[in-house]
């Protein structure tokens, strides 16, 4: 987490480049909070694979808890850095924050509005079910 926390301080106000040379050793496993490996499935993979409703209960269960903590995160950055920010990015911001206080409708349009997508039509599908 305090990977994103860095990158989103330098994309706000400073600039990010890409170095495309390892700097540092970094390792990846099942157990990391964020960007951890995870096995890719094609939607026709999935339904080819059967349902499993408790494996995709356990899904959203992560998931859910996963988008909670990103309101957590949200509610810091706006607070430290509320100043820095313009009344725009205040105002998304608060409104991400705020999400678990309004009705699922209101939930996924303030994403579709505010161009809250994850890579690939799968992961946006179980946005939109896990918000």
């Amino acid at each position: 987490m305090h990977d994103i926390f860095v990158a989103h301080i330098a994309v706000f106000f400073g600039r990010m480049y890409f170095i495309d040379v390892p700097t540092l050793l970094y390792r990846q496993h099942e157990s990391n909070t964020s960007g951890g490996i995870a096995k890719k499935r094609t939607l026709k993979q999935m339904i080819k694979k059967g349902i499993s409703f408790s494996r995709y209960k356990e899904s959203y269960k992560v998931l859910k808890k996963d988008f909670i903590r990103k309101q957590l995160y949200a509610e810091f950055f706006a607070d430290y850095f509320n100043d820095m920010l313009s009344k725009r990015e205040q105002k998304i911001m608060n409104g991400f924050v705020s999400l678990s206080e309004k009705n699922k409708l209101f939930r996924i349009c303030f994403l579709i509005k505010n161009r809250f997508f994850k890579k690939g039509l799968v992961n946006n599908i179980w946005q939109f079910i896990v918000v």
